[in-house]
């Protein structure tokens, strides 16, 4: 009888460690999609998507001007219809930059709200069967419709609430655990949020 319960509650730490190690996964691949965000060259909104398949992440896309042409960060915006129109957005380059069998059935995260024509365009028709996004971008295109277009793609579709200071924080603490990376460097990195 004790062997059972011992076993049992082997197996209750078990998927407690497996739970533990997803929600470290999840959280270092959000901070590392919102990393690769500040490459992005339009300051109207630095934005990145990022794609996951088999516990691995297999892409990036930042929103960024074409190959040899001018960023928004050198010359300005090019507006048209209340809309930057110089630079590509993260989706398309995230599908650009991934082969297409890892875009299929992949989890794709979102620095902020995905407009209409990157949900269809980029990442439903190139199979991601979910899609998580952290922020809300106001002047998204088309984001009344994106939920219902989802739904019917049988694509899942969820906003995210991120505590991003939380997120790093976790992360720097862990590096100054035995085995990081700040381990027994003389210091310990401390986030403090501010009002601005």
């Amino acid at each position: 009888m004790k062997k059972q319960n011992s076993k049992a509650s082997e197996r209750k730490l078990s998927a407690k460690k497996k739970l533990a190690r997803d929600q470290l996964r999840d959280e270092v691949f959000w901070a590392l999609t919102l990393l690769h965000s500040v490459l992005g060259t339009c300051d109207r909104l630095r934005t990145c998507s990022s794609a996951e398949k088999n516990k691995r992440l297999v892409g990036f896309g930042y929103n960024g001007s074409l190959p040899s042409q001018p960023h928004c960060d050198e010359v300005g915006h090019l507006m048209i219809d209340g809309h930057c129109e110089r630079t590509r957005h993260g989706e398309t380059n995230l599908r650009i930059n991934t082969s297409p069998e890892d875009l299929r059935d992949s989890i794709v995260r979102v620095i902020a709200t995905p407009c209409l024509p990157c949900m269809r365009d980029e990442l439903i028709s190139f199979g991601a069967r979910e899609v998580y996004y952290s922020g809300i971008y106001q002047n998204a295109k088309g984001k009344e419709i994106i939920e219902e277009l989802a739904k019917r793609s049988n694509v899942e579709l969820v906003h995210c609430d991120i505590d991003w200071v939380s997120i790093f924080q976790k992360i720097f603490n862990r590096l100054s655990e035995p085995g990081g990376a700040f381990f027994n460097q003389g210091f310990k990195i401390k986030l403090i949020k501010e009002s601005v």
